[in-house]
């Protein structure tokens, strides 16, 4: 899919509407149970790309399962990013990109995009519209983001 253009605007009124439905026909509760605290051993090198297009030069933050900011970096030319997780840090994780600029269009990056990391055997989390969508499903209704969650969404 090529976003130039008035195709890009409308692909991005498409899934902004289709945000808004699906948050609309959230539940507000979870049935699921909060599990003992995960944590990484050892800091952990997170990566992976960030996309609506290539976005290079976003703002990457990881948040931690209490929502509090770990460790933060940049997208590099390539919309890929390099992140350390310090030792210790609480599953899951958020990763969220701010800003940027899409090397397809040329355009600022006009909202913020997420991803999840679940667990620490995994290193690699791209964030893209699709992973950001994901995440507001799994977390509808503000239950916590869940591996039953996002394979729900």
């Amino acid at each position: 899919m090529q976003y130039r253009g008035i195709g890009g605007s409308v692909a991005r009124v498409v899934l902004g509407l289709a945000f808004a439905l699906i948050l609309s026909a959230c539940h507000s509760g979870s049935s699921e149970s909060s599990s003992q605290a995960l944590r990484n051993d050892n800091p952990l090198i997170l990566s992976g790309s960030v996309g609506d297009g290539p976005i290079a030069g976003a703002s990457v933050t990881v948040l931690d399962a209490g929502g509090n900011s770990v460790v933060a970096g940049v997208s590099d030319d390539a919309a890929g990013y390099e992140i350390t997780v310090p030792a210790g840090t609480i599953f899951p994780l958020t990763i969220t990109a701010t800003g940027g600029t899409d090397l397809v269009t040329g355009a600022v990056q006009s909202f913020d995009m997420k991803g999840v990391l679940l667990d620490p055997s995994t290193s690699h989390v791209n964030v893209s519209p699709f992973s950001t969508l994901a995440v507001a499903i799994a977390g509808c209704g503000g239950a916590k983001v869940t591996t039953k969650g996002l394979t729900n969404a």
